[in-house]
This record gives C-alpha cells, sequence and structure tokens, in this order.
C-alpha cells in the first residue's frame, strides 16, 4: 500500500512493518505485548503500535504519521505532534 503523508491514515488499520511489533519472517505482529485493537478492531483493546522510526523514514513519513492521537503520547512528545500534525494534515 501506497502512504500519502498528507493525509492521516485510518486509525483501525496496521501499519505491519512501519511498528515495531511486526515481524517482517512471520508477516504478522508479534502481539509481545497482548491484542492490539488494530488488529482486532476492538476499540477496548489498547492500540499497542509504536513507530519504527527508521521504516518511516525511508518512506518519507514523519515519525507521528500511523499516531492516532495525542493522548498515546507521552508528555513530552505531544506538542511536537499537535504542531507538526496540524501542519501537515490541516487539521
Amino acid at each position: 500500500m501506497k502512504w500519502d503523508k498528507h493525509k492521516k491514515p485510518p486509525e483501525d488499520i496496521c501499519p505491519k512493518n512501519f511498528c515495531f511489533l511486526w515481524s517482517e519472517l512471520e508477516n504478522k505482529c508479534r502481539k509481545s505485548f497482548g491484542k492490539c485493537r488494530r488488529s482486532t478492531v476492538n476499540l477496548n483493546d489498547k492500540d499497542l503500535y509504536e513507530p519504527c522510526e527508521p521504516e518511516l523514514e525511508k518512506n518519507g513519513l514523519p515519525w507521528f504519521y500511523f499516531i492516532v492521537s495525542v493522548e498515546t503520547l507521552v508528555e513530552e512528545n505531544k506538542a511536537e505532534y499537535l504542531i507538526e500534525s496540524q501542519k501537515l494534515w490541516k487539521l
């Protein structure tokens, strides 16, 4: 799938190789910390996405591309996410 950095991706899609939990060898999520709501589509499950920054960078995508919302970030990254995502996605 080709990703457009100017369009926010759907929050229920698994980013696959753009997530550190993705196993390229097994072609599936390693589920190291349990079920991720992106694979179960159950909003009660936790979003376990962890950006694979080298893969994002290689594909011209920003570090925050698959991050669903500011609430999932640590405090130190929230301001940058809000500024950069609003600028890129014209929110």
